[in-house]
């Protein structure tokens, strides 16, 4: 807001109270001196951070809420000041919600932003706040900012592709090759790579929800009308269902199990194949959130019973490896 709009509307609106005050400094010479002292000596308590700041805070729906408030009252009837602020709530992914008031002594905004599941992260509360003061006609404050931001709650997300393992979660047997170990696995129901998925989390990882998005892509070679041949296969997973959770002990950890692979149902007779899974698991508490990039590649060749896991070039990885794969 440009000074000059500022102090015509307090013309306007505020005339009386401008002839009184303009009045008492007539009447005693020493007025506007005594008031710029008093501005002097009250400057310092404003300056500690009670006179304008901003907040932000999250609800239990993942609604986010933003406030910014001056609060610098003047002392009637020889100096009235005017609050004014504006503000903006601006999300990770860049939506905003801005307001803008102003009022004698004390002024709030508030905006607020819906819970979007695909915009996470830390907000960002921004306020602008100016103070006029007629006793000094001057403006005492002029566009101090401050700033606020949603709780820093961080999460983190990496896979366990080997034995150990951290939690006690077992892999349903079937299809699975094995309840409780990981790794490149074979058998008459298929072939998986079976992995353990840890979250860390800075408070209480029971507040936390895994998630998952899965894709895989790759050929096989499998019998079509009694002769061998390739076939390009691909799909997704959106979301890729976690399955049981688990959460440590000490409630920093959260678990689950994952194994992309193929199923063997006898149709089609598969030969041989290659196909790598790209997965990426978060995990989310309201507006926080951690999330890693992972993936696996397995390969089998024929064999006189079936495809045969290829245990040099099945490999396992997470984050930029996976654009390798």
């Amino acid at each position: 807001m440009e000074k000059s709009s500022i102090m015509d509307g307090i013309r306007r609106n505020d005339l009386d109270d401008r002839i009184r005050t303009r009045t008492l400094r007539g009447a005693f010479p020493f007025a506007k001196s005594a008031m710029a002292l008093i501005l002097l000596v009250g400057l310092p308590s404003f300056a500690s951070g009670q006179a304008w700041y901003s907040g932000a805070s999250v609800g239990s729906d993942g609604t986010v809420y933003g406030w910014g408030v001056t609060n610098m009252p003047g002392a009637p009837p020889h100096m009235y000041h005017y609050n004014y602020v504006s503000g903006t709530l601006t999300s990770p992914n860049g939506r905003e919600d801005t307001a803008a008031n102003n009022a004698p002594d004390y002024i709030r905004i508030d905006v607020s932003l819906p819970f979007d599941p695909n915009d996470t992260g830390i907000y960002s509360m921004v306020s602008v706040s100016s103070v006029y003061c007629t006793g000094a006609a001057a403006w005492i404050v002029w566009q101090a900012a401050s700033q606020a931001q949603t709780s820093n709650a961080t999460g983190s997300v990496r896979l366990q592709f080997q034995d150990p393992r951290s939690s006690t979660l077992a892999f349903a047997v079937p299809p699975y090759c094995a309840a409780a170990n990981l790794g490149l696995k074979g058998c008459t129901t298929g072939w998986w790579w079976q992995s353990e998925i840890q979250g860390q989390v800075s408070d209480d990882a029971s507040k936390w929800i895994g998630s998952q998005v899965a894709s895989y892509s790759g050929s096989w070679t499998i019998i079509v009308n009694g002769s061998p041949t390739t076939v390009p296969i691909s799909g997704s997973s959106n979301p890729d269902n976690t399955g049981t959770v688990q959460v440590s002990v000490d409630k920093k950890h959260i678990y689950w199990l994952d194994a992309p692979g193929l199923i063997n149902t006898g149709t089609p007779q598969i030969l041989s194949f290659t196909v790598v899974y790209q997965v990426t698991s978060r995990i989310t508490e309201l507006i926080a959130n951690g999330s890693m990039n992972w993936c696996v590649k397995i390969v089998a060749t024929q064999g006189a019973n079936g495809p045969v896991l290829d245990t040099v070039n099945s490999k396992s990885g997470q984050g930029a490896v996976c654009s390798t794969f």
